[in-house]
């Protein structure tokens, strides 16, 4: 099973998924396109060639297209509530999404 982060909204859901695929027989695998891109890549290649120091730590924040916070198919999709209001630019956030993305409020 081939599954898209988040893989699930709280820990016991994601043990759940965990456990189902082991009664299964079945292998679980977190999709992660993202540490095949051109940028990912670049920054490895830096890394291992030194130049950019030592690195102890490395954290990444990918900000294209949101990555995933707005829904975009607002017509016919079952995501999106009949009351939910698209902003000035025609998207509506996505709820399930939106708060695992926020870190330290707004």
């Amino acid at each position: 099973m081939l599954c898209e982060k988040p893989l699930a909204e709280n820990e016991a859901d994601g043990w759940k998924m965990v456990e189902a695929m082991e009664r299964a027989g079945k292998h679980l695998f977190v999709g992660f396109i993202y540490r095949f891109s051109e940028m990912a890549l670049r920054i490895r290649q830096a890394i291992r060639e030194g130049e950019i120091g030592q690195v102890r730590s490395l954290r990444l924040i990918y900000i294209w297209d949101c990555h995933g916070k707005f829904v975009r198919d607002l017509i016919g999709s079952s995501v999106v509530h009949p009351a939910d209001q698209p902003d000035a630019e025609g998207r509506v956030l996505n709820l399930r999404r939106d708060r695992f993305m926020r870190e330290g409020g707004r």
